[in-house]
């Protein structure tokens, strides 16, 4: 049964995209996978996609209605990284070409409004109109190890589909990103980092 007010955010839906898209590798009803995946796709295109100024917002209630956190709408990388993973994975077992414009257009975006082309690494915040948020929001500092490693992850499941060299750049730096700054020398992970 139901209960409350069951909003809708982007990583969970993408997630649901992701592995169904996947399932329709590994199971004899492939079609029946696809379809739910494909519904996912529908859903994440139809009302978490912001259509005036691209990228996918957080959170939505049932009705597609935008949460705004004290009447703002921020939108995060680590959201948008996980549009793309979802829409990368629909693209590779569907083949629907609208499913890699829309992930190549999420990733742009995240170029335009989130990298930071100074010190690599993608900035959490930015609002709805393309704002980044370089100091932090809230009290939250601007970039974390979090977002980078699924930023990282979903980016890599991207080049599987669309070979971008812009792409691999970004990989490339994400990955000494971690390896050199997040990780410690003593192997554990920084949870947030100002370069």
């Amino acid at each position: 049964e139901l209960a409350g007010k069951q909003n809708k955010m982007i990583v969970t839906q993408a997630r649901h995209v992701w592995s169904n898209a996947n399932a329709s590798f590994f199971y004899s009803d492939k079609e029946k996978y696809l379809k739910i995946a494909g519904h996912g796709f529908k859903f994440l295109k139809d009302v978490m996609l912001d259509k005036e100024h691209g990228g996918f917002y957080d959170l939505v209630d049932r009705q597609g209605n935008v949460f705004k956190e004290d009447g703002e709408i921020i939108k995060r990388a680590y959201g948008n990284s996980f549009a793309i993973y979802g829409l990368a994975a629909y693209y590779r077992a569907s083949g629907n070409i609208e499913a890699l414009k829309l992930a190549q257009e999420t990733f742009n975006w995240l170029e335009k409004y989130s990298y930071d082309p100074e010190f690599g690494g993608y900035f959490q915040f930015v609002s709805a109109e393309g704002k980044t948020f370089k100091d932090g929001y809230r009290g939250v500092p601007p970039k974390d190890q979090n977002t980078m490693i699924h930023i990282l992850e979903c980016f890599t499941e991207l080049y599987k589909v669309w070979p971008d060299p812009i792409l691999k750049e970004r990989l490339t730096s994400l990955l000494f990103l971690i390896r050199d700054k997040i990780i410690t020398p003593k192997g554990y992970l920084n949870l947030f980092f100002n370069r």
